[in-house]
Parts: structure tokens; C-alpha cells; sequence
């Protein structure tokens, strides 16, 4: 699997050059700002399911899937035990994939972590426009200091 870097180098070339690449780029929404956290939490786990799913399966299911995450709440998702977990990997009105249930734990962990810097809302829809690579980066590097966290357990 290529690295973030070597796949930034070739949309770069592909598209002229980095500042090409830059200004070709979506920009955040300042809509965004607006969004509670636990729609964030529910946005980026209908993002997580519907990757590798049929998205209509997804959407019928939705209903289930706020119910079974307690409308997405942070806290509760953040401290999800095994007893939880093990529920969920049971209930039919989702789908039961446990890699993917567990990044509902992960993200929201990392929601709450984003509130020492205004939330969610503040972090990602006040982004600078003309930094979506570094919003990237910063969703990278989270990433992979969680992993690192969860290999010490």
C-alpha cells in the first residue's frame, strides 16, 4: 500500500504541480462549524459503513444504527465497553462488522479529544480553505497515534 506522501507526489505531478494540486482540492464548508458533535460522530460512521457496503443497505438500516449508538452520543460511544460491543455485534438492525463498530468507539474518542481545540465544528469547519492537505495530515496523524495507543493495550 502506498504512503500518503507518495500518493500526494502523484496527484502533484498529475496535476501540475503542487500549488495546482492545492487549488483543485474541495474546501471545507463553514457550514460545517455549525454541526453538533454527535452528528459528527454519525456522518463519519455512515462514512465508515457505507465503505465496502451497498450505501442503500446503509441508509435503510440508519434508523437502527442511531438507536443501537444512542443517537451517536460521544460519551456513551467513547466508554463503550465489551458488554456494548458484544450487543452490537448481535443486533440485527445494523451491520454487525466489528472493525467497523469499534471505529465508532475510536472517532468518537477522537471527537471528544477535538474538544481542547473548540470541537469538531471549530476544527474542521474553520479550517483554512487553503489548507485541505494539512486537514488531511492532522486526520493522518490522529489516526496513527490511536493506533499506536490501542497496539500498547
Amino acid at each position: 500500500m502506498r504512503s500518503f506522501d507518495e500518493i500526494y507526489e502523484i496527484s502533484a505531478h498529475r496535476h501540475g504541480g503542487e500549488e495546482a494540486l492545492e487549488q483543485s482540492l474541495p474546501k471545507p464548508d463553514p457550514y460545517l462549524a455549525t454541526l453538533p458533535e454527535d452528528r459528527w460522530l454519525s456522518i463519519m460512521t455512515k462514512c465508515v459503513f457505507q465503505a465496502g457496503f451497498s450505501w442503500k443497505v446503509i441508509e435503510a438500516k440508519w434508523p437502527g444504527f442511531e438507536a443501537a449508538f444512542d443517537a451517536f452520543d460521544l460519551a456513551r460511544n467513547a466508554f463503550m465497553d465489551d458488554e456494548k460491543l458484544d450487543a452490537l455485534l448481535r443486533n440485527t438492525d445494523i451491520v454487525r462488522n466489528g472493525a467497523k463498530i469499534q471505529t465508532v468507539r475510536d472517532n468518537a474518542v477522537f471527537l471528544m479529544e477535538l474538544r481542547q481545540d473548540g470541537g469538531a465544528g471549530e476544527v474542521f469547519g474553520n479550517w483554512r480553505n487553503d489548507d485541505f492537505v494539512g486537514l488531511l495530515e492532522m486526520l493522518k496523524n490522529a489516526a496513527a497515534a490511536w493506533a499506536a495507543t490501542r497496539a500498547r493495550w
